[in-house]
């Protein structure tokens, strides 16, 4: 089966366009057995316009939209390839995240202590711009507060990187450093 991952369309869109290479994440109430997990090392991002908020990014400039929404279908835009993962339980590397992605603190912060568990999940991603966009059957149903979808067999779309092999190693390592200076301990995301 094919997996999809939901996520705020304006945030799917500072992925796709280079802007965020990371996803944090608590998890929905309706996840699976209560608990968020990167599931899947490869996904196609759903864009959701349930729950976002504008005011809760940190851009105010109007984003790029790679399509028109259109709430009678789905339309699929981007892949995911996830490089690394981390739980993080240390609020000052969590905070230290803040140019790697385009959530306000505030937004961060209600995830990261949202239950007993102060701690939320941290994933390198590298974000892959599909040539066509996949627009998925009417009637795919993508409701409730949870992150992990089964999609219909991937139409095999071609696809490139949204950015250049350089540009990816840049991130990577601006990712390392920012993690290594506010915590004990190395934080290579390099394999």
């Amino acid at each position: 089966m094919t997996q999809g991952f939901k996520e705020w369309s304006l945030v799917c869109e500072a992925m796709g366009s280079g802007r965020q290479s990371i996803i944090l994440r608590k998890g929905g109430i309706s996840e699976e057995d209560g608990r968020f997990a990167f599931k899947h090392r490869e996904f196609y991002l759903i864009p959701s316009h349930f729950h976002e908020q504008t005011d809760k990014l940190t851009f105010t400039e109007k984003a790029p939209i790679s399509l028109p929404f259109d709430p009678a279908q789905v339309q699929i835009v981007f892949f995911v390839k996830v490089l690394a993962t981390r739980i993080l339980r240390d609020w000052k590397q969590v905070k230290a995240l803040a140019p790697f992605h385009v959530w306000k603190e505030e937004v961060v912060w209600d995830r990261f202590q949202w239950d007993e568990a102060n701690a939320i999940h941290l994933a390198l991603i590298r974000v892959y711009r599909l040539c066509h966009p996949w627009i998925l059957p009417p009637g795919t149903e993508f409701s409730g507060c949870k992150s992990w979808f089964d999609l219909p067999s991937s139409p095999g779309i071609n696809m490139s990187p949204v950015l250049d092999e350089a540009s990816h190693q840049a991130k990577v390592l601006a990712l390392e450093s920012v993690l290594n200076e506010s915590s004990v301990g190395p934080n290579s995301f390099r394999n």
